[in-house]
């Protein structure tokens, strides 16, 4: 046994404290490089990653990143940071870790580089290197990774199906695309540096894409590209796109809308077109001369409401009781017209009488018709007058009268008629057949062989000989019939009393059949 004197006590407690404290340390910080993994040298370019997440990196391996690093961040930042050099890297974290402990070989030609991968616990140390050297260029991996890019970049513009190319500041192509190359034997020689297109750069900067034209063998004799550009700093690159198909679809259309100019020249009809902006986009002569309206205002493309508005002014419209409802009105009438539903008269101060029609138009445009129907008003007014006036003159007459048309029906009939058999077809909405007029006879005169003969009178529309007889009514008055035939068909039967002093009523029972005698006159 050892014996240690008690003034040394202190002495002894200070080293052992000392010794402890110096392998605390030490042990922590084995202890903490082991769970790092990430060993003293952190010159190299190393990742430590953990459950799919980058924990820690050394500075080379933040250069080594094209994003700016922050701190955990994904396994897929990671894959596609070095997968385009090592394409066996596994996208998925998990997968790399039952993979490791791995080496993988760059897949790019004459690259070196080496990344292995080692488990440590829980964690995946990956450390990027050199053949023959344990470090990597860190810019070297940037240069790879930007050279990539643009490989992809290059590929991408060559497998183009448009003319692509870029020029310097000297306008001299210092890049062409394949379809562009292409293009430029169809037009140019091998070795002629002549532009293909003569590009005014000032325009492509200030008005965006423009359009040229090259002469080809097509039936045109034409091809048109439209040329658009991009400036990278001291270079600019061009994008060129057939759009031969556009301009002769613009031909045509344009053609069409000429002709359709020229057709509508020719129309009686006023014809206004306003686009979905509610400008008038197309007018015919006709609207001039019908509105009086000036060519010129016209041409200068008025809207909806300038338009109508001009027309209220010079009368050319019936007057709005009061101008707020005088915009409302126009206002309802352009929804009216995109419906369709649109259609009104005008009675126009001058006499005049317009029928306006609204139609919608594709693309929200539409479409207002002006025809003047004056005339037609005034041969309809004329008509009806006639119409009254010969309906009072058949009223005049003291026989029984009625027309019946082709189809059987009676067309009209005058008031000795209705004083005659008790009823008024002319007030009656359906319309009264042959057979339910001679009912309505046959209940008020005695029985007789006459209706069979009335019957094949009024239905046999082809007959050009009248036809006539007697009847006999239940209050003894003798009736002669007449079956004329008139034009278009229309057949006319009359009923002429031949009693001159009419005798008196009877009642209409049926012992008063002995009243009068059934006699026919064939």
């Amino acid at each position: 046994m050892y014996l240690i004197e008690t003034q040394n006590y202190p002495l002894v407690f200070a080293a052992i404290a000392a010794v402890s404290i110096l392998f605390i340390a030490l042990y922590r910080a084995r202890h903490s490089q082991k769970n790092r993994g990430i060993g003293p040298d952190s010159s190299g370019i190393v990742y430590l990653a953990e459950n799919g997440h980058i924990i820690d990196e050394t500075p080379l391996a933040r250069v080594a990143m094209t994003a700016d690093p922050k701190p955990n961040w994904g396994w897929d930042g990671f894959h596609d940071a070095f997968a385009f050099r090592f394409p066996k890297l596994p996208p998925r974290f998990a997968d790399c870790r039952k993979l490791a402990p791995v080496d993988l070989v760059s897949g790019l030609d004459g690259d070196s580089a080496r990344l292995s991968i080692r488990v440590f616990g829980p964690r995946l140390k990956i450390t990027l290197t050199q053949a023959n050297s344990d470090r990597c260029n860190a810019r070297l991996h940037l240069v790879l990774q930007d050279h990539k890019a643009l490989t992809n970049i290059v590929e991408s513009i060559s497998g183009s199906p448009f003319p692509v190319w870029i020029q310097d500041e000297q306008g001299t192509e210092v890049w062409r695309g394949p379809e562009y190359s292409r293009l430029r034997g169809v037009y140019l020689d091998q070795d002629d540096e002549t532009p293909l297109f003569e590009l005014d750069l000032d325009r492509l900067r200030t008005e965006g894409p423009l359009r040229y034209m090259l002469p080809d063998q097509s039936e045109l004799g034409e091809s048109w590209y439209e040329v658009s550009m991009s400036e990278n700093g001291g270079f600019c690159s061009f994008y060129a796109t057939n759009v031969t198909a556009l301009v002769r679809a613009e031909r045509a259309q344009r053609g069409f809308v000429q002709t359709l100019t020229k057709t509508f020249a020719q129309l009686g009809t006023g014809l206004a077109i306003f686009d979905r902006e509610r400008q008038l986009v197309l007018f015919n002569p006709a609207l001039i001369e019908l509105t009086q309206i000036s060519a010129e205002f016209l041409s200068a493309r008025p809207t909806l409401s300038a338009f109508f508005d001009w027309l209220r002014e010079s009368r050319m419209m019936p007057e709005p009781r009061n101008y707020s409802e005088w915009r409302d009105k126009v206002n309802a009438l352009s929804h009216a017209a995109e419906n369709g539903t649109f259609s009104e008269l005008w009675s126009l101060p001058n006499g005049l009488s317009y029928r306006v029609l609204g139609r919608p138009h594709p693309d929200g445009a539409v479409a207002f018709l002006f025809e003047d129907v004056t005339a037609q008003l005034s041969l309809t007014r004329n008509f009806v007058k006639e119409l009254e006036i010969n309906h009072a003159l058949l009223d005049t007459l003291p026989d029984a009268l009625a027309i019946f048309s082709p189809n059987g029906d009676i067309l009209s009939v005058n008031q000795a008629y209705t004083d005659l058999w008790g009823e008024n077809p002319n007030t009656q909405v359906a319309p009264i057949p042959v057979s339910a007029a001679i009912k309505t006879w046959s209940k008020k005169c005695l029985a007789s062989d006459a209706w069979a003969q009335i019957i094949e009178g009024l239905s046999n529309v082809t007959s050009t000989t009248g036809i006539s007889g007697n009847i006999c009514t239940l209050t003894g008055h003798k009736l002669t019939y007449r079956i004329t035939p008139l034009t278009k068909g229309a057949i006319a039967i009359r009923f002429s009393s031949t009693t001159t002093t009419p005798s008196p009523k009877i009642s209409l029972k049926s012992n008063a059949q002995s009243a009068c005698s059934a006699s026919l006159d064939a």
